[in-house]
């Protein structure tokens, strides 16, 4: 599968989840790859939301 530019993408295959690391002006191109697959049956659900407070805090602490 093709993916959005994005700074990291990680697999969780055995729930078949993707999750997308995304900067702010990756956001737009994101959102328009993913209401395509919705669109043509690749996608049944996804979810958009900010970073977890505990990842962003690791990453300011520990570097």
């Amino acid at each position: 599968m093709d993916f959005p530019t994005a700074l990291k993408v990680t697999i969780d295959e055995e729930n078949l989840k993707y999750h997308f690391y995304l900067k702010n002006d990756q956001v737009g191109p994101a959102i328009t790859w993913v209401t395509k697959k919705v669109k043509n049956g690749k996608i049944a659900r996804y979810n958009l939301g900010p970073r977890p407070l505990n990842e962003m805090y690791k990453e300011a602490t520990h570097g």
